[in-house]
Parts: structure tokens; sequence; C-alpha cells
């Protein structure tokens, strides 16, 4: 960078005018009580089910169908590359491209951890592969806007000013007499990352396997 353009009259200008918009949206998040504060989960929102299920109960959550659908993708995957594989002739745009993917992730490891890295390599590609599938299916339109409405539950880890002033709302617009239930989306599928039990389950398998 430059540092004689900094002392010029339009630097300056330009310089004073960035530390004033800084400041100032500072100065508003800090000044606007009335904003709500997020939520902060690490748990996953449950879907009810019309049915009991063994282990879940009537409720699952939202990062099991998204388990479920990165798994199929990359079996599907390896089911395709097999079937490439044994076909004759000169190998498939398909096959050359899982190949070159593969070649570039061993050649990786290689350099970082030496001649062991085809004993980890298995271990290692089969995780970078499921947690990047895994939040390229997040990205999918129907991912955090496609689910069903259920009612909402407040989180433990709330602010409690936060929920005074739910309630304070609800009665004044509802009357005391009233049960207010406030309805929340629940989506369909949710990155399995954002769960922290998929981060809890590679950190056992991965010691588990070493």
């Amino acid at each position: 960078m430059n540092l004689q353009a900094l002392k010029t009259p339009r630097g300056c200008l330009t310089s004073i005018f960035i530390v004033l918009v800084v400041v100032g949206l500072f100065a508003v998040g800090v000044l606007r009580k009335e904003a709500e504060l997020p939520v902060i989960s690490l748990a996953a929102e449950e879907i009810p089910l019309p049915f009991s299920l063994p282990f879940y109960g009537n409720h699952i959550p939202n990062t099991l169908p998204s388990t479920f659908l990165t798994m199929a993708i990359l079996i599907l995957i390896g089911l395709a590359y097999n079937r490439a594989q044994r076909q004759e002739g000169p190998p498939s745009r398909f096959r050359v491209a899982v190949e070159a993917v593969a070649e570039g992730m061993l050649d990786f490891m290689e350099n970082a951890v030496g001649e062991n890295a085809r004993i980890f390599f298995p271990l290692v590609a089969t995780f970078f592969l499921f947690i990047a599938v895994s939040n390229w299916c997040g990205i999918l339109p129907g991912f955090g806007s496609v689910g069903v409405l259920a009612p909402h539950h407040a989180e433990e880890t709330a602010i409690a000013e936060h929920e005074v002033e739910h309630e304070e709302e609800a009665v004044a617009e509802h009357g005391e007499g009233e049960e207010h239930v406030e309805m929340e989306l629940v989506p369909f599928f949710r990155s399995a990352n954002a769960h922290l039990s998929t981060t809890l389950a590679l950190a056992i398998v991965s010691v588990a396997a070493a």
C-alpha cells in the first residue's frame, strides 16, 4: 500500500470518512436499545412427526435428514465411480474428475505427513468429503426455507429481558385471558455440520481410529 497517497488531501478525507462511518455504525448498534438480540442455539430444530421412532420419539432433529442426504450423495458417487472403473475403453470424464480430486488430496497429505499419508488418507479424505458435501448441500434451495410450522419453544439461553418484552407484547396484543402461541418455521433440512453432535461424532471417530 502506498502511504504517500494517504498524506494527500483526498487521502485524508477518505480516511476520515471511513472512520466516521465505522464510528457511526458502532454508535447506532450501541444506542439502538429496541433491537432484538439473536438467540444462539447449538441444538438443531426438532421436526414434529405424526408417529414415534425409536430413540427419537415423535421428533427428530432437522440435521438428521441432511446427514442421510450427504451419505447418500457420497455413496452414489462411490458406486458410480466403481461402475466407471469397470468399463472398458478410455476413462470417462467423471472417473477422471474423481481421480483428480483423490490424487490432489493425496499429494497434499504426502507433503504434510510424509510417508504415512496413505495410512491416514482414507480417514482424512472421508472427513473432508463429508464436511464439504454437507456444507455445499446447505446452500441448496430448500435448506432452511422449506419446512413445517411448529409452536415456538423459547431457548433456555435466551436473555431474560428479551423474553419479558415478548410476553408484554403478547399480553398487550391478545389480552391477558388469551394464550398466545407463537409459531415458527422448522425447516426439514439443515446442514449437518450445524449440529454440535456431528463435530463430536467426527472427533470420537478420529480418536478411535488413531
